[in-house]
């Protein structure tokens, strides 16, 4: 999730892991750190995707609690 690829499956992914991680109290920029020195808007931009990610998908809304 670290990485830069921008394949659909792995930006899905690095979306929603950053909602969660938000949700859970993280802040953009300690977010944007864990993902190797992301700029902290791309990361928010990045959590509001995967808001839309999570309540589309049931079943990842239920592993994120």
């Amino acid at each position: 999730l670290a990485g830069r690829k921008r394949t659909g499956p792995l930006t899905e992914a690095r979306s929603a892991a950053v909602a969660v991680l938000h949700g859970r109290g993280h802040s953009y920029g300690e977010i944007a750190a864990m993902l190797g020195g992301r700029d902290r808007s791309t990361v928010r931009e990045l959590a509001t995707r995967g808001e839309s990610i999570l309540a589309a998908t049931p079943e990842l809304r239920t592993l994120s609690a």
